[in-house]
């Protein structure tokens, strides 16, 4: 209601970036669960996110700053950054997001995924989580994210 109230309003270049507390976590395995699931991230976001140059996709164990899972951002903030939502006010939205990678690094047998339904069937998803994800994946994220070029 706040957000509304100061008719807050974001653009293309703002982005929701999200530090997980890594403190009493595995950061590694952590890391690597976001990894195997950020093709069904990618998929949810906005598609100017996709090949947007502050939150590019991690194909290996990259650590750079401006990686959609900023794993350096341990170092500084003993957090893992989540760099790829688009800007949002949306409360609902944001809680939604947060959720899903709170879920993510807590779940147990995170899939890699390759298509949307690789996200459906994991079982680590709630009701909400997967209607979540059944209603905001774009199908295209699979077929055009090798184009993107950084």
């Amino acid at each position: 209601k706040v957000f509304r109230l100061a008719r807050l309003k974001t653009n293309q270049s703002c982005g929701l970036h999200v530090h997980l507390d890594m403190r009493q976590r595995n950061v590694e395995e952590c890391y690597t669960k976001l990894r195997l699931f950020q093709d069904a991230l990618f998929a949810i976001v906005n598609k100017d996110r996709w090949n947007n140059r502050f939150c590019r996709q991690n194909p290996r164990d990259e650590r750079a700053h401006h990686m959609g899972i900023n794993r350096s951002a341990y170092e500084e903030h003993q957090t893992i950054e989540i760099r790829m939502h688009h800007g949002c006010v949306d409360t609902s939205q944001i809680e939604k997001w947060v959720r899903l990678l709170i879920n993510v690094v807590q779940g147990k047998n995170v899939p890699q995924v390759a298509s949307k339904k690789d996200a459906l069937k994991w079982k680590g998803l709630n009701k909400k989580l997967r209607h979540y994800i059944r209603s905001n994946l774009k199908e295209e994220w699979f077929t055009e994210k090798g184009r993107f070029e950084y």
